[in-house]
């Protein structure tokens, strides 16, 4: 199951779009707080239109939706220098194991479109506790850094 493709999003993949999300949802750390197809569309329509909003999506050879990667661009608070975010980075379980080149292309196409957009830094976290343990390595591997760290308390 190597042989993954990765391209930008396009009108049609909003379904699978809305699925991957749901399954990212309800298996990682935010199954707690509840999930609005209406908001993940909403996202959706913000990548397709806004070059603000990045999105690339990993297919299988058969054309399946696999994975994406989602992003966009924000100020730091103190600053009005750009940074990039990622929001969603996710490849199902069934294709990670052999998708190193697939995150490899994704990580490229979001590094080149974040200084496109005249961002001073990339970045790419793992909160979703799905897996970010193996994406960490690998991430500092080719060259980002480990800053910093985050914690979630449920108060409601």
């Amino acid at each position: 199951m190597s042989n993954l493709t990765v391209r930008d999003f396009k009108d049609q993949d909003a379904i699978s779009f809305l699925g991957m999300g749901e399954y990212l949802q309800k298996g990682g750390n935010y199954k707690h707080c509840g999930f609005d197809p209406v908001r993940v569309m909403a996202l959706f329509a913000q990548i397709m239109k806004n070059p603000e909003y990045f999105g690339v999506i990993a297919e299988s050879e058969d054309g399946k939706p696999v994975g994406c990667f989602v992003a966009n661009l924000q100020p730091y608070y103190f600053s009005d220098k750009k940074i990039a975010f990622d929001l969603c980075f996710g490849i199902l379980p069934d294709y990670r194991d052999s998708a190193a080149a697939t995150i490899a292309t994704m990580l490229e196409k979001y590094e080149a479109w974040a200084k496109e957009m005249g961002a001073v830094e990339a970045t790419v976290s793992t909160s979703a506790g799905m897996h970010g343990d193996k994406l960490e390595g690998y991430l500092n591997g080719v060259g980002y850094n480990t800053v910093g760290f985050t914690t979630k308390k449920r108060i409601g």
